[in-house]
């Protein structure tokens, strides 16, 4: 039985663009984190087969090139960082699942 730990080593870096955005909280300045989590889930998911929950910081302003960090959780516990960057004033984001 593979962990969710092994198999992000085993494919290394994960990581890709969510280009489409994850809009903006009803303030404006603010990154829709609640949107932000589904769309890793999915993804992540995708990438690795593995069935996660992902939870990101809330009140997130809404700036280009700012970086935080998410973590997601597998069934069996085991959890990983996820390195997010946003790419625009809109909510468009990169994102990298660390070992």
């Amino acid at each position: 039985m593979h962990t969710f730990r092994s198999r992000v080593l085993a494919y290394g870096l994960l990581s890709a663009v969510l280009a489409a955005g994850c809009g903006t909280q009803a303030s404006s300045s603010q990154l829709n984190t609640d949107t932000l989590q589904q769309r890793l889930t999915v993804r992540i998911h995708q990438q690795t087969g593995v069935v996660v929950r992902v939870n990101c910081p809330e009140d997130v302003p809404l700036r280009r090139g700012s970086a935080f960090e998410c973590t997601a959780t597998a069934g069996d516990g085991s959890t990983s960082q996820v390195a997010v960057v946003q790419d625009d004033d809109a909510g468009s984001v990169s994102w990298a699942l660390e070992p």
